[in-house]
This record gives C-alpha cells, sequence and structure tokens, in this order.
C-alpha cells in the first residue's frame, strides 16, 4: 500500500507524493495548485488542482505519474466549483466534495472531466469540511464543520457525515471529545 500527499509551497506550486510502506518517496509529481489527490484500485491517481484563473480541473496521472488527462473547469450551471476534497471507492467511483461561493458544499461523483455524475442524497445543508474518505463497503465519509466561534478548527462544531454506497445519507458519527477521544477535524 502506498501514501499519497499533496505538499503546496511558495506561488501556487505543490508536489504530489508517493511513498511506499518504508517511508520511501517513489513518486514526485510537480505542479501547480494541488489541493487533494485520490487514488483507484488501477493505480491511476486523480488530483484537483487550481489552474492560472482561479478554476479548478481535476487532473488524471497513471500509475507511474505521467498526465494522461485535464478536464475542463469544474461547474455546475455556469457557476464555478471547487472540488476541495476527492476519493475514490473500490469499484473506481471518484467523488468529491464540490464548493461553490460560500461554505456550503455538495457531495457528488463525477468523472474525471469534472462532470457531475450523480450528487449524494441530503437533505441537510452540508457545511465545508477538511475530507472526505471511503471504507471497503463503499460508504463515503465527509467532514463537516460549522464555524461556531473564532477560533481556527476549535471554533466549529465538527461532524463526519455518513453516506451509504447509493449515495443515501445514513446519519453522523458522534465526533464529540468525550466520544471521539478527542477533536476532529479532518478525515
Amino acid at each position: 500500500d502506498n501514501i499519497y500527499v499533496v505538499l503546496e509551497g511558495e506561488n501556487n506550486t505543490a508536489h504530489l507524493y508517493r511513498y511506499d510502506v518504508n517511508h520511501n518517496q517513489t513518486l514526485d509529481i510537480p505542479g501547480d495548485g494541488y489541493i487533494s489527490v485520490a487514488v483507484d484500485t488501477t493505480g491511476t491517481i486523480y488530483a484537483s488542482a487550481v489552474i492560472n484563473n482561479g478554476e479548478f480541473v481535476i487532473k488524471t496521472f497513471n500509475r507511474q505519474g505521467a498526465l494522461t488527462h485535464t478536464s475542463s473547469p469544474l461547474q455546475e450551471n455556469g457557476q464555478p466549483l471547487a472540488a476541495i476534497s476527492l476519493a475514490a471507492d473500490r469499484h473506481d467511483k471518484l467523488y468529491a466534495a464540490l464548493a461553490s461561493e460560500g461554505d456550503l458544499a455538495i457531495l457528488a461523483e463525477i468523472n474525471n472531466n469534472g462532470s457531475i455524475l450523480r450528487k449524494l442524497d441530503d437533505n441537510k445543508p452540508f457545511h465545508l469540511g477538511y475530507g472526505i474518505s471511503t471504507d471497503r463497503d463503499d460508504n463515503l465519509y465527509a467532514a463537516s464543520l460549522q464555524q461556531n466561534g473564532p477560533d481556527e478548527c476549535m471554533g466549529y462544531d465538527t461532524s463526519i457525515r455518513k453516506y451509504n454506497s447509493a449515495g443515501q445519507y445514513v446519519g453522523n458519527l458522534d465526533t464529540s471529545p468525550a466520544n471521539s477521544g478527542g477533536f476532529v477535524c479532518s478525515l
């Protein structure tokens, strides 16, 4: 198993790194504006990135790190969307937490062209969080944050929202400090 990390540098430069189980760096993909990364079961790498005009795209790389595709800028109904976090499930479905203006986000299955294939079922507002992840049963988990004070991270109400493999909202995990052993700010 590998770990993939996005590190942002100065002037909107970034590197997407891959590390093996022995902590050896096995891949370095330099680029501009990488935000999040997901890897499917074939080793295909997807990175959300901000391009020069501030628009978000999905960049697709093969397992060796060669760029194979760059999507059109992400949008819905002509409005730009920011891909804040990506995740892939065991069936190679790609998911994104997509934000427009403000702090409300949508969770959606997307393709590498940046098109929304389906929105996940949710009647409650989703406040932008710091991550999404899938489990072996193809459930999707999303960190949700809502500011309730002036502090970074500690001034927020947090929850981990769970969606089943059909994309239906199941409920929130109890992430209170008493039940989680600490404060949850990210996945």
